[in-house]
């Protein structure tokens, strides 16, 4: 049926969403990155001051030692007046700004079925969404928290008559792999976020019509990134979309829930509805 959004298709707002989602985890990363490298500058010249050196090595003395213990609470000093937080809680505000897109989708499926499609939504479906939110920055910040004791942890295995020089780079080691931890986090929450709304919004959709008329298929690209459980979906519900019982049987090897978490980590899939014709299905 011919619609009258310029040709637009569900996969054209999918692509979208994926350019959209990339752009705030790219801006995400570079800020969390600027904002590490300067508590880690700041932290370096805290424990300059707090250590005593000889030459460039630090001596191994017990106010030495407990110096190095407070090197997590002088990260997180250092992270927050950097405007870490402020950082996580400007992304996690992001996530609302994915309504109007499933409003353009809804009036796509809509428009193919030759429906009117809207959700209303309730004063506990935002207060659902936004304690989703909360649990985003919550974990990002859980992460970056950690991040400042896994720096610590290694700086005590190795500090012992160390060159301050290794020691900043044992911090910045330290703080790598959670930093990176949660850029995976940011980026996956992202698109969670979305099939958070896509379920609450199709589910209120399905109610109102014949059982069986919602069907799923599944959208986003395929290229050298895709793994092979979304290779297989993306060919499978080509040719007919899957109900819901048959997406909640699915096992993606890495998170709970495929219609929640798609492909896992970073899956840049999405479920796209499509309302059928029950009865041309019964005849077929």
């Amino acid at each position: 049926m011919a619609n009258n959004n310029g040709g637009r298709r569900p996969s054209d707002v999918i692509d979208d969403l994926n350019a959209r989602i990339d752009r705030l985890v790219q801006a995400f990363e570079a800020e969390l990155a600027a904002m590490t490298a300067a508590a880690i500058a700041k932290t370096a010249g805290v424990m300059l001051k707090s250590l005593t050196v000889e030459g460039d090595t630090i001596l191994r003395t017990r106010a030495n030692a407990r110096a190095l213990r407070d090197i997590a609470k002088t990260i997180k000093v250092e992270l927050g007046r950097a405007g870490v937080r402020e950082l996580i809680e400007e992304f996690g505000a992001t996530l609302a700004g994915q309504m109007p897109l499933f409003d353009e989708i809804l009036s796509l499926i809509g428009a193919a079925s030759g429906r009117r499609l809207s959700v209303d939504w309730t004063e506990a479906d935002r207060e659902f969404f936004a304690s989703r939110q909360l649990t985003v920055e919550s974990g990002l910040e859980t992460i970056i928290e950690s991040a400042a004791l896994a720096a610590q942890r290694r700086v005590m295995f190795t500090a012992g008559g160390l060159p301050f020089g290794d020691l900043v780079e044992a911090i910045n080691v330290g703080m790598r792999v959670p930093v990176a931890e949660a850029v995976t986090l940011a980026e996956t929450s992202q698109a969670a976020f979305w099939r958070t709304i896509t379920d609450q919004g199709f589910q209120k959709i399905e109610k109102g019509l014949p059982a069986g008329s919602v069907r799923y298929r599944y959208e986003g690209p395929k290229d050298k990134l895709t793994r092979p459980f979304c290779q297989r979906l993306l060919a499978r519900t080509k040719r007919e979309g899957l109900t819901r019982a048959e997406i909640d049987a699915l096992d993606n090897g890495q998170l709970p829930d495929a219609f929640h978490t798609a492909g896992g980590y970073r899956c840049r899939h999405q479920w796209v509805a499509e309302i059928v014709d029950t009865r041309r299905r019964r005849a077929a």
